[in-house]
């Protein structure tokens, strides 16, 4: 029980930190979820957790949102995230735990430093999502 308390208040605060700024739910999410169960699950449990959120998100500021990069980026995002799903359940535990490490301790770094953010795909480049 006391983990459940502690996963629901993490996603609780975790979702509160990251409305502003718009990114950091998996990063403070996963290795709460990751206490209580494997990375199998925790990953699944994870994605639910951001449907959520990003549908209340969408409730709260749908007169903002911008349905036409809707439709060129997150139609494929959609379509990514389920061939990962599909992905992650025939990867083992270890190296899956392993690449979830990495992805934890390698994005934070990364949004340390603004240089690789100025990268940009040309347009004539851009026909599927970016």
């Amino acid at each position: 029980m006391d983990f459940l308390a502690l996963a629901f208040v993490g996603a609780f605060l975790a979702a509160a930190l990251t409305v502003p700024a718009g990114f950091g739910l998996s990063t403070m999410l996963t290795p709460i979820v990751l206490l209580m169960m494997g990375p199998h699950e925790a990953v699944a449990v994870v994605a639910v957790v951001h449907g959520a959120h990003n549908a209340g998100k969408f409730l709260a500021l749908r007169d903002s949102v911008d349905f036409s990069a809707f439709r060129h980026y997150g139609v494929w995002l959609v379509v990514g995230a389920v061939i990962g799903a599909a992905l992650q359940s025939k990867v083992p535990q270890d190296p899956l735990l392993a690449l979830i490490g990495a992805f934890l301790i390698l994005l934070p770094l990364l949004t340390l430093s603004e240089s690789w953010t100025g990268i940009r795909i040309p347009e004539a480049n851009d026909r599927i999502g970016g």
